[in-house]
């Protein structure tokens, strides 16, 4: 990724958690990405591309996430994740339709990627049914974390479930 696409990203990605998304402002993520509101035009036309090419930024980040660890430890890494990502928690409390709409099962290529990383993370002998039960799984984190516990032990069932549907 470009530097003036990265840091559009990471202004985006502070703004958001400052100050939700319908508190970002074109020039607020460009002021926080240090780069000039036309340089952001130049990448993004609208807010909702920078927020689509943001979750794929951050798709892209949670697949990395804890990549040769087992199952169960990814599958928990990742729900840590979504538990204490500083947008999410922003989102979650100021801005809860929005955490719907990102969850939203489905729909949209947000979903089609994040199957995808699910898919890969899984291994090549998953089961459409196995991505599809671990990515609603991981989804719900976004709504309800709860606390590393309950995680690591759901994820530690999930990654049984799915050795089986395998």
């Amino acid at each position: 990724m470009g530097r003036t696409r990265a840091g559009a990203l990471a202004g985006a990605l502070r703004s958001v958690s400052e100050h939700g998304t319908r508190g970002s402002s074109m020039s607020g993520i460009a002021v926080a990405g240090g780069i000039a509101k036309a340089t952001l035009y130049n990448h993004f036309r609208t807010k909702d591309e920078v927020w689509a090419a943001l979750v794929a930024s951050e798709l892209d980040s949670l697949a990395r996430l804890a990549a040769d660890a087992p199952l169960a430890d990814r599958l928990a890494a990742v729900a840590g994740a979504l538990a204490a990502h500083p947008a999410l928690v922003r989102l979650r409390a100021e801005e809860p339709d929005t955490v719907t709409a990102l969850a939203s099962i489905g729909e949209g290529p947000s979903w089609v990627a994040a199957r995808g990383y699910v898919a890969a993370a899984l291994g090549p002998d998953a089961t459409d049914a196995s991505v599809d039960v671990a990515l609603r799984w991981l989804v719900s984190h976004l709504a309800a974390p709860g606390d590393a516990h309950s995680r690591h032990a759901g994820a530690l069932a999930l990654a049984a479930l799915t050795d089986l549907a395998n």
